[in-house]
């Protein structure tokens, strides 16, 4: 026998669900604009690594044993 699920919890799942697909204004339209946007983001955070990214030094001394 299974339990009755609680409403409350039901309609909070499937709002979560609604926001995971996105229908707003600002939602890509076509699978060529969804890669053209995710091309761009990757093109972004390879910029800020390598921005944020210092100069290697002379790597740590080693261990005497």
């Amino acid at each position: 026998m299974t339990t009755p699920k609680n409403p409350a919890a039901v309609a909070l799942g499937r709002r979560g669900g609604q926001a995971k697909v996105s229908k707003g204004p600002n939602a890509a339209k076509t699978p060529e604009q969804r890669a053209e946007w995710a091309a761009k983001m990757v093109e972004a955070r390879r910029a800020k690594a390598i921005a944020t990214s210092s100069t290697p030094s002379a790597p740590p001394p080693m261990p005497s044993g």
